[in-house]
């Protein structure tokens, strides 16, 4: 309820004091005001649900088979076939200490640092992608960069998060939810299933920085015709926290590039 003696403001609170709401679920809502002059109706409009509880989750943590101490991140992909035309796809994930999300080639989320930072034995942040329009009928294909960032410190600092309780190989959790136009739905979920390798991000520290390799790239490793043979299998491992929250705040990203005027050495 709005109170005039209130100062003005374009966002107002309003509680919502309807039945419990469903994971996964668009619905519909609009604001209707009753003034001395009449009764007036906002346009509808809608907003959609994400994971409403922990066991909303289907998909596992997966990684590879190297420790702590191995340098290069690594990769992973996932080839499907949608077996009929799209009606929406969402793809609900997190990676740690960082994610790039690829679909049929093309980054979803680049440069970026996802997730938010928090403290990974407490809480873990995702994040929901609509990626309708990158996903066609027939053969596709989810790509994984991850990185290191602060969940797998491998340089001593003076904050000792090398140490921390939470360090672990970089590990990823991914669905991707299809509903087709027939009105039947599906999930691809990150299991045994995907497939991982190392590229040319051979290291990457968020205090020194990143060594990037580009004799080690792999063209289209992130599309349906590549060829993975040469793959291995992801492993699954635990989560490092109970809580698995969406992220409420903006990424982290690149908002310009300054160019170098001179470079000595």
């Amino acid at each position: 309820m709005w109170d005039s003696k209130q100062q003005q403001s374009d966002q107002q609170l309003i509680y919502f004091n309807g039945n419990t709401l469903s994971s996964h679920k668009r619905y519909w809502w609009c604001v209707e005001l009753q003034t001395n002059n009449g009764t007036y109706t906002s346009q509808p409009t809608w907003f959609e649900t994400a994971k409403m509880q922990p066991a909303d989750w289907v998909g596992q943590w997966i990684t590879d088979e190297y420790d702590i101490e191995f340098a290069p991140s690594p990769m992973f992909r996932k080839l499907f076939k949608a077996k009929s035309n799209i009606q929406s796809a969402r793809c609900y994930i997190s990676g740690l200490g960082y994610y790039e999300l690829h679909v049929n080639g093309k980054s979803v989320n680049p440069l970026t640092l996802d997730p938010g930072f928090t403290d990974y034995s407490k809480r873990i942040l995702y994040k929901t992608y609509d990626v309708t329009d990158k996903i066609k009928k027939g053969s596709n294909c989810i790509g994984i960069q991850l990185g290191n960032g602060w969940f797998n410190e491998q340089t001593p600092t003076v904050w000792n998060f090398h140490q921390a309780p939470w360090r672990k190989r970089p590990q990823t959790i991914c669905e991707l939810h299809i509903t087709y136009t027939n009105g039947t739905s599906e999930i691809i979920k990150t299991d045994e299933s995907w497939s991982t390798a190392i590229g040319p991000l051979q290291f990457d520290n968020i205090h020194a920085g990143t060594t990037y390799d580009a004799r080690l790239e792999q063209q289209g490793w992130a599309t349906h015709s590549f060829d993975d043979s040469k793959w291995k299998k992801a492993k699954t491992t635990k989560s490092t926290a109970d809580l698995l929250e969406t992220q409420a705040m903006p990424s982290v990203k690149v908002t310009d590039t300054i160019d170098a005027i001179e470079v000595k050495k």
